[in-house]
């Protein structure tokens, strides 16, 4: 499992994700650490999230941050305030000069940026699913996508501090979601042996019924 996410992915630097993964084991073996529910979770969504934006290779490449969007604007508005009139009633009916539209051009750079750095919930749970089990009946895979949703907003939710089903949630329920976790990557990662004892087991038990 380490050994495929340090390997996989290449955006972002791979390293990452295996970084990330021991930090959750790290933090869930530490039962006296306080607050370790939180960080342990805010740890899996963080492996959830890196993990969906390497896979998806149709995604542009993550240059810079919502910040420097933001530093853009600034920059931008601050040359068009010091064009107009310090009088803000006589911009009404002002002929936008390129000032303005450079404003604009800032703007929509922003909003372009962010909807190429977003994926629905549902695509990237469909996207993690078809990477991790791969092909499977339609059926099956609404019911994989459903569930690596709740796994996505458990995790979100306990590293924000929300009760969940009405309680708070433990290390140990933690920990427990995140086996869940690792059966998604283990379908990609577990070596081949791994996955064929399941049909092992079942070839033996039928000719142990013979």
């Amino acid at each position: 499992m380490l050994e495929g996410l340090v390997n996989f992915g290449p955006k972002d630097g791979p390293q990452r994700l295996g970084a990330i993964y021991e930090g959750i084991l790290v933090r869930l073996a530490d039962t006296a650490a306080p607050d370790g529910a939180a960080y342990a979770a805010h740890g899996a969504r963080e492996l959830m999230e890196k993990l969906g934006w390497q896979v998806n290779d149709d995604t542009p490449e993550r240059r810079g941050n919502l910040g420097d969007r933001a530093r853009e604007i600034e920059g931008a508005y601050g040359v068009a305030v010091r064009a107009l009139s310090p009088e803000r009633a006589l911009w009404l009916g002002a002929e936008l000069g390129p000032e303005i539209l450079a404003v604009m051009d800032a703007v929509e750079h922003m909003i372009e940026w962010k909807q190429s750095h977003t994926l629905s919930r549902r695509n990237h749970a469909s996207l993690m699913v078809d990477f991790s089990i791969g092909r499977i009946p339609v059926h099956l895979q609404a019911d994989k996508r459903k569930q690596w949703m709740r796994l996505r907003d458990f995790f979100t939710d306990v590293a924000h501090h929300r009760t969940v089903d009405g309680r708070q949630q433990t290390l140990a329920d933690v920990a427990e979601r995140f086996g869940e976790l690792e059966d998604f990557l283990y379908a990609r990662w577990a070596p081949q042996t791994v996955r064929d004892f399941g049909e092992i087991d079942a070839l033996l038990a039928r000719r142990e019924g013979d």
